[in-house]
């Protein structure tokens, strides 16, 4: 999905500069929040279906995990679940430019959120191949929600400034 906005046909709604710098910061900022709260949205359905935004089923765990996992008690955990450092360790940030959804930090025990995003080489000497389970993105419903809560939101806008004629 690609969502473009001209924010200086925004900003031509009104006429007052000072108005139109105030509402057009805020409407941005407005935007971004939604962006950022459907990322996080989508994400959390990612983990629930075990799927990618796109909809792809995640690969299963190889069968040698598995077993140690079912050792261990926790064979019927959800993938990438096991402890929830991964899905615990995602944040939002907004602000009038945009909206970025993030695994992982800084925390040198989540250098795995990058892996399990991409797939790729893991383990002692790099010995296992993890399989890309994508969990950050946005899924189809999200970019629907997006995309009404942005004219809802632009509508408003147009609004105030009609009233502020």
């Amino acid at each position: 999905m690609r969502l473009t906005l001209n924010y200086s046909q925004i900003h031509n709604l009104a006429n007052n500069p000072e108005w139109q710098r105030r509402e057009a910061v805020e409407l941005r900022r407005s935007i971004a929040r939604i962006v950022g709260e459907e990322l996080l949205k989508s994400s959390n359905r990612a983990f629930e279906r075990e799927t990618a935004p796109d909809g792809t089923r995640w690969a299963p765990r190889s069968p040698q995990y598995l077993q140690r996992l079912i050792k261990r008690g926790e064979g019927g955990k959800k993938i990438l679940t096991r402890r929830s450092f991964l899905k615990n360790s995602r944040r939002v940030s907004t602000n009038e430019n945009g909206a970025l959804l993030e695994a992982g930090g800084n925390s040198t025990n989540l250098r795995y959120a990058r892996i399990h995003q991409l797939g790729g080489r893991a383990g002692r000497n790099h010995r296992s191949r993890i399989p890309a389970r994508p969990y950050l993105g946005l899924d189809r419903r999200g970019e629907q929600k997006i995309i009404l809560k942005v004219q809802e939101a632009l509508k408003r806008y147009a609004e105030r400034a009609l009233k502020s004629h």
